[in-house]
C-alpha cells in the first residue's frame, strides 16, 4: 500500500496544524532570543567583563569623533540584530498561520543556527570566557536557541510538504 494513500486528508490537516503551531512557537522564540543576544552583549559591557572601547581597540583613542561613531555603529548593529530576528520570527509565524507562502526567512534562520553552533567552542575556552554560572546559563540558552531554529527549519519543510499534499489530494 502506498504511503500517500494511507494518509487521510484529516491526518494531513492535523499535521499541517501541528507544523503551523510549531512554526508560530519557534518564530516567537527567535524574536525573544534576538533580544536575548543583545541583552547578553549589553550585560557583559555593563558589568564590566568587556570594555567596549578596549574591545574596539579604542581605549587610548583621544578623538571623540571615532568613539562616538563606533558607539552609534554599535547601537545600529544592535538594532539590526533585533530587526533581523524579528523579521525571521514574524515570517515563521505568518507561514505557520498560512498567511505567507515564501520561505526566504529560512536562509537567515540557517545562518543564525550555523553562527550559533560555530560560537559554542568559546564557551569551553577558559582564555576567552570565565567559567561561571552566567556562562553556563548562556550556553544552555544558546542551545535552546539552536533547537528553536532547528525546529523552525524542519517545521517549514514539513508544513510545505503537508500543504502540497493537501493541494494534490
Amino acid at each position: 500500500m502506498n504511503n500517500k494513500a494511507a494518509i487521510t486528508r484529516t491526518e494531513l490537516e492535523q499535521r499541517e496544524r501541528k507544523y503551523g503551531n510549531s512554526l508560530v512557537v519557534s518564530g516567537i522564540a527567535v524574536i525573544f532570543f534576538g533580544f536575548w543576544s543583545v541583552l547578553k552583549i549589553i550585560e557583559e559591557i555593563a558589568i564590566g567583563k568587556v570594555d567596549f572601547f578596549e574591545m574596539l581597540d579604542l581605549a587610548d583613542e583621544e578623538d571623540m569623533g571615532i568613539r562616538v561613531f563606533m558607539t552609534v555603529f554599535f547601537v545600529l548593529l544592535t538594532l539590526a540584530v533585533i530587526f533581523l530576528h524579528y523579521r525571521v520570527g514574524r515570517a515563521a509565524i505568518l507561514v505557520g498561520r498560512g498567511k505567507k507562502k515564501k520561505f526566504f526567512y529560512l536562509l537567515f534562520a540557517i545562518s543564525f543556527l550555523l553562527l550559533t553552533v560555530v560560537s559554542f567552542p568559546t564557551y569551553i575556552n577558559p582564555e576567552v570566557v570565565d567559567q561561571d554560572d552566567v556562562t553556563i546559563a548562556a550556553f544552555f540558552v544558546d542551545v535552546a536557541y539552536c533547537l528553536a531554529l532547528l525546529d523552525m527549519v524542519v517545521s517549514s519543510f514539513l508544513i510545505s510538504r503537508a500543504r502540497k499534499q493537501l493541494r494534490e489530494g
